[in-house]
């Protein structure tokens, strides 16, 4: 069997015994794809086989959700494992692993399921996924600049600025973000600046 590109994100269970029944919960967002194929180069997706000719998982899968239990094919293969997506993964609590592979799962970020429970597996994905960014990087050309203080302004790489100042015994606005921007829901709304001062001089971020 094979699917089409898709727009839903790919919930991928390859195992002896799929959760077809318990996985009707998802929504539209996500297509739950189970399969019984020990084949490395299976098709999940029409013409995109899961693994190329050098073992490395397709860049096509890397939004995919990976399910593993004590089915999955390449259980023991440490290959394998890392290649799948971190934080991507979830795992049955059930699984018979060595306790080397149980910390790389832990390591690529895996979550615990238990597998005599698969509803509350695909509850969990389906109201409190969120496979997104957990940040975004605010552009620093987009700063504007209070021009009575700053003499002049470096652009050091893609991520900071160095200026210099005119010597201020007040507090006054020196620089801020010239529109506000866009949080997707599930994101936290705190903002993180890095900044440091040569020389004398204090600093003061506010909100």
């Amino acid at each position: 069997m094979s699917l089409r590109k898709q727009q839903p994100t790919l919930v991928i269970h390859l195992t002896r015994y799929g959760f077809t029944d318990a996985a009707n919960i998802l929504g539209e967002d996500y297509q739950y794809y189970w399969s019984d194929d020990r084949r490395w180069q299976q098709e999940i997706i029409a013409d995109q086989p899961l693994f190329d000719d050098a073992g490395k998982l397709n860049k096509a899968y890397q939004r995919a959700l990976f399910i593993i239990d004590n089915g999955f094919p390449w259980l023991t293969d440490r290959r394998v494992i890392q290649q799948l997506p971190a934080n991507q993964i979830f795992f049955a609590k059930q699984l018979k692993i060595s306790s080397e592979l149980h910390d790389l799962l832990s390591l690529r970020g895996a979550i615990e399921f238990n597998k005599l429970h698969p509803e509350k597996l695909f509850e969990m994905i389906n109201y409190y996924w969120y496979s997104g960014s957990d940040g975004y990087r605010y552009d620093p050309q987009s700063w504007l600049f209070n021009p009575a203080l700053v003499k002049t302004i470096y652009q050091r790489g893609n991520l900071y600025r160095e200026f210099q100042v005119t010597d201020q015994e007040n507090w006054d606005v020196l620089t801020y973000p010239n529109h506000s921007f866009y949080l997707p829901a599930g994101l936290t709304d705190t903002i993180s600046l890095d900044y440091q001062v040569f020389f004398w001089g204090a600093v003061r971020v506010e909100n």
